[in-house]
């Protein structure tokens, strides 16, 4: 099963380990489902995982943030994207339509 998944679920994941996103990650690094994603999802988890204030408040290492990018990009299949989708309010989200609209083409 192919899964494009939202930034937030990936961070929630990190940071509380009983929630549901905790176990789509645990799920993730057990292999159950390939996920598909793009650099600037990447690169958004990567940022938001760095910020001072989730640092401080959840203690996020720079070990942890490490650890999912090398796990995202070893097992992930990321898809290329053209910024060209532009229908959300936030435009992070739009990222993520693109991307899946790619996964839904390119397989």
């Amino acid at each position: 099963m192919n899964v494009v998944t939202d930034t937030n679920v990936w961070v929630s994941g990190l940071l509380n380990w009983y929630g549901t996103p905790a176990r789509v990650l645990n799920a993730y690094r057990d292999l159950r489902f390939t996920v598909v994603t793009s650099e600037p999802l990447l690169e958004e988890l990567m940022e938001v995982l760095r910020r001072p204030n989730i640092v401080r408040k959840y203690g996020v290492t720079d070990e942890d943030v490490q650890g999912l990018q090398e796990l995202l990009r070893r097992h992930a299949v990321v898809v290329p994207i053209h910024h060209t989708v532009h229908i959300c309010r936030d435009p992070d989200d739009n990222g993520v339509i693109e991307t899946a609209e790619r996964e839904r083409l390119s397989f």
